[in-house]
This record gives C-alpha cells, sequence and structure tokens, in this order.
C-alpha cells in the first residue's frame, strides 16, 4: 500500500454503484485543478475527520446522497508536479436519496464495461481499472474435448467468477478462435469479460475485451500493444518484470506463483512476505497467481493485492 506524505492532499473518493450495476461520475468544472475532466465523486479529509466521515460527507454536499455501507477498495497515491494526491477510494453500494449535481456538476450513470470512454484525471486510472475488473479472475485449464469446455467454462460462470483468461498455448490458431468464440458466447451469456492469453494481433483481429502477456512476450513490446479501452494484463514474477509491465502501461498484473501449484510444480513459491514486497512499489493492480483461493483474499488484500488468479481454484 501506498503511504501518504506530509504535504499530500488527503481525498476521499466514493465508487458509488446502483442496483443496475453502473457507477456515477461526474464531470469537473472547468477552472478546477484538472477542469472538464470526468470524476469519481468525493473530496479532501478535513482535520480530525475519518475518511469515512469526509466521504459521507463530500457526497452529501455534493450530490444529496447519504451513503450508508461503504468498503474499501484502493489506495493511490500521484504526484501531478504542481500538487500530489493521496486517494482514498471506498465503494459505495448503499446509499438513500437520489443523486443529483448540487454544485451545477454533471452527473451520469455509467455501466462498468463503458467507463474507460470517458476521460479523468491520470490518478484515477486505477480506479476506472479496479472498476473494470473484479477481484478473482478463472484460468482456463485442461479440457478433453471440446463439449468438455464448454461444460468446464459453463461451471465457472454460473458458479458466479466474472472475468475468465482463455489460456490454451496447445491450440493452434484456428483452434483457438473457435474455442474463443465458444467462450464468448458463454460470457455474453454472464455478463462476464473474456482476456486472451495470446498476441496483440489476434486481440485486435477479435477486438476482445483484454489481452494477457506471458513474462517473455512482456518482453517484446516498448509501449501499449493494444488501446486503452481494451485491457492489458501481464504474467511478473520479479522486479525487472514489473518495471516493463509499467513501461508497457499495461492495467494489471499477476504475480507468483505465491504458493504450490499443481500447474507449475517445479515453480518455487515466493510465498505472501515476498509478495507484499514485490508489489508495494508498484502503481499498478496486482492478482495474487498460484495455488491461491478464495479463502486467501484476505491475506492477498492485507499484502496490497487487488485480487486472485487462478486456474485450479475453479476449472
Amino acid at each position: 500500500m501506498p503511504n501518504i506524505e506530509p504535504d499530500d492532499v488527503h481525498v476521499a473518493v466514493g465508487v458509488i454503484v446502483n442496483r443496475n450495476n453502473e457507477v456515477l461520475i461526474a464531470r469537473r468544472a472547468n477552472h478546477l485543478h484538472q477542469g472538464g475532466l470526468w470524476e469519481y465523486p468525493g473530496g479532501k479529509v478535513e482535520k480530525r475527520e475519518t475518511v469515512q466521515q469526509a466521504l459521507v460527507r463530500e457526497l452529501r454536499e455534493e450530490l444529496d446522497i447519504v451513503a450508508t455501507d461503504m468498503r474499501p477498495m484502493l489506495q493511490i497515491r500521484h504526484d501531478y508536479g504542481d500538487k500530489a494526491v493521496f486517494l482514498d477510494i471506498w465503494w459505495v453500494e448503499e446509499f438513500t436519496g437520489d443523486p443529483r449535481g448540487l454544485e451545477g456538476q454533471p452527473v451520469r450513470w455509467v455501466k462498468r464495461s463503458d467507463i474507460a470512454q470517458y476521460e479523468f484525471p491520470a490518478a484515477n486510472h486505477l480506479i476506472t481499472t479496479a472498476i473494470r475488473l473484479p477481484e478473482a479472475i478463472a484460468i482456463t485449464g485442461d479440457w478433453k474435448t471440446p463439449d468438455d469446455f464448454k461444460q468446464h467454462l459453463t461451471g465457472v460462470l454460473s458458479g458466479g467468477v466474472r472475468c475468465v483468461q482463455l489460456r490454451a498455448h496447445h491450440c493452434a490458431q484456428d483452434e483457438f478462435i473457435a474455442l474463443y468464440h465458444e467462450a464468448r458466447t458463454l460470457c455474453d451469456r454472464y455478463d462476464a469479460t473474456l482476456i486472451i492469453n495470446r498476441d496483440a494481433e489476434l486481440a485486435h483481429t477479435l477486438n476482445c475485451d483484454g489481452l494477457h502477456l506471458s513474462s517473455r512476450q512482456l518482453q517484446q513490446y516498448h509501449e501499449r500493444p493494444v488501446p486503452r479501452t481494451m485491457l492489458l494484463g501481464a504474467s511478473c514474477h520479479n522486479h525487472e518484470e514489473l518495471r516493463q509491465a509499467l513501461a508497457v502501461s499495461v492495467d494489471y498484473v499477476s504475480l507468483g506463483p505465491v504458493k504450490v501449484t499443481a500447474s507449475h510444480p517445479d515453480a518455487s513459491p515466493i510465498g505472501f512476505a515476498a509478495f507484499a514486497e514485490l508489489l508495494s512499489a508498484y502503481p499498478v493492480l496486482v492478482y495474487a497467481l498460484g495455488g491461491v483461493t478464495v479463502e486467501d483474499l484476505t491475506e492477498v488484500k492485507r499484502c496490497g493485492g487487488f485480487g486472485i488468479a487462478s486456474i485450479s481454484q475453479w476449472w
């Protein structure tokens, strides 16, 4: 987790979600810092206020709503050059009132899948990515036949997972594309995100939700290979790979193996202490990978991670 510095502006931010799973955004007035851009509502934490108290006050003053259920999401420190901000971001999933811009600011409910189409201040990029991604990513494992694959994936999705990484290195290109279309149909049925573990050219051709790069592929790029509207992830195992991931502007990384894993039995697990040390200096969403289960999610978050990615947990 980032540390707040003495000169940082401490800001409480609310990611407000309605019953339709849409997120509320507001547009900053032109005369303000970062004016004209969209933002997530909130404001400065005053002296002797807790973050929760500040967020409740700000949402009441800005939107005429009262937050009744909040839980922590992320902490982000960002230096704009002329000022540095420390953002304390909270999910706001229950509130009373009908949001309206009491300060004249336009407000809008936006689907999570459409949130990347809006322009936000640079400090908000991680928030936008976190909104698009769930806390769990299921990675496809082995299967015997196409029907077996479909049955496995249906089980994953019906179990509540809403993000799938299609990983099938043994498949030829035509076979992989056919598999993708099968997975796309199922993911659309469950309103789930589908990320391919393949290459940037195919990601562009399929116009898929996201691309996941292996650590080897990651080294081949000097800039982001897909547009911001498409999620970009990468597998990382050390500081060098994490630095490279930031250099190509990935949205998230999977880091591990954290624990012993059946899919890579020869890999030495790094453990949660090394996991926490590795991710502490990098402003990116990090998923724990390798032998992790939903029971590990609390420990992952304590280390500063965002979620878990797993084959064996669901497949």
